[in-house]
């Protein structure tokens, strides 16, 4: 049986001109508050992603030879 193949999943983007960032600040202070963010949706998304980069890597060696898309090259240049 095939592996499934991890797809896209739309990212909410924000507007950094009116978004309201804040400065980060530990809020996790005893084993309950952890448990409520190893139970939460958030913690669930993050994990997803790792589990879904982690797969599409898989067999994947260094020395392979990829072919690169054109979203990727047209990013490496406008970040030159």
């Amino acid at each position: 049986m095939a592996t499934p193949v991890p797809q896209a999943v739309a990212v909410k983007l924000v507007d950094p001109a009116t978004h309201e960032f804040v400065v980060p600040q530990a809020t996790l202070r005893s084993p309950e508050q952890m448990m409520g963010w190893l139970n939460s949706e958030a913690a669930s998304t993050i994990m997803d992603t790792i589990q879904t980069l982690g797969m599409s890597v898989e067999g994947v060696k260094l020395t392979d030879n990829f072919p690169k898309s054109s979203v990727r090259s047209c990013w490496c240049i406008a970040a030159a």
